[in-house]
């Protein structure tokens, strides 16, 4: 993110930031498949539980080398030398004045995100008992929209809208279909409710990323990715745990929750007279 903060034009990056999220989507379809496959002995006699970890090792170099050789350096001209506690360091900009509303507004819409995809699983068994198999049926079609927003439909609306206004919209959409998707008490409505809700999120994911990005200046894109992707990791974590813990009350709180917090995280944006992509 921050290699295409530093080289792309403003009005490219929600589209670019989209495609990392399409590869990120995609990963989840692949990697799952690919790795039972290189498991399962029956097909290749010399195939064990650990020959999806030595492919993936061997990806990961093929992946440093080809970083090493063909991506370029995308601050050459600048004379700031990097050092290995910035990695830490850069935390604290999460409180700088001009950025903090950005961070703010983020890591609500992370949690909601992050959230949505921890817990929905969890509804469709809690709420309708179902097995591991019509649940694998559910989460490759809830990558249908996200891939279909993340390849097309992100950049088509980054070129009439900017990343400010498709936040507050598509997040606000994102918590109103969250909250759609526990009202029917039929399974054959997850169908129709989980896609929308799905895709919602996949158009919110990337343009939250772009707005902080416009609002950075061209000095401080590396560190305030490096910062936003701490954030949507630990915001990833917090998820998980909020959501398994909320679950045992009853089943359709965590999406419930889930819904508020990306309704609030639009209101802020809405309302916020400095938020401005």
């Amino acid at each position: 993110q921050g290699a295409i903060a530093d080289g792309a034009p403003r009005s490219e990056r929600s589209r670019l930031f989209g495609y990392i999220y399409l590869s990120a989507s995609l990963a989840y379809v692949v990697g799952p498949l690919g790795g039972g496959k290189l498991a399962d002995r029956t097909l290749v006699s010399w195939f064990t539980y650990a020959t999806p970890y030595w492919t993936v090792t061997v990806l990961l170099l093929a992946v440093l080398t080809a970083v090493v050789v063909w991506f370029p350096e995308t601050r050459r001209g600048s004379s700031e030398q990097g050092r290995y506690l910035d990695a830490f360091i850069n935390l604290g900009r999460i409180a700088d004045r001009r950025l903090r509303r950005f961070y703010l507004v983020n890591f609500v819409l992370y949690l909601a995100i992050f959230g949505f995809f921890r817990v929905y699983p969890m509804y469709l068994v809690d709420r309708f008992h179902l097995g591991v198999g019509t649940v694998s049926e559910f989460v490759a079609y809830v990558a249908i929209p996200i891939v279909i927003a993340n390849g097309w439909l992100v950049g088509v609306l980054s070129r009439r809208a900017r990343p400010r206004t498709i936040v507050c919209f598509s997040a606000l959409a994102m918590g109103v279909l969250m909250a759609v998707i526990v009202v029917p008490s039929s399974e054959v409505s997850l169908w129709f409710t989980l896609g929308p809700a799905a895709l919602a999120v996949a158009v919110c994911l990337p343009s939250c990323a772009a707005m902080l990005s416009l609002a950075a200046s061209d000095r401080e894109q590396g560190r305030a990715m490096g910062s936003n992707q701490s954030m949507q990791v630990g915001a990833e974590s917090l998820s998980g745990v909020v959501g398994g813990g909320v679950a045992a009350i009853f089943a359709e709180l965590p999406l419930l929750v889930c819904a508020a917090a990306a309704i609030s995280g639009g209101l802020l944006v809405a309302l916020g007279r400095k938020v401005a992509g």
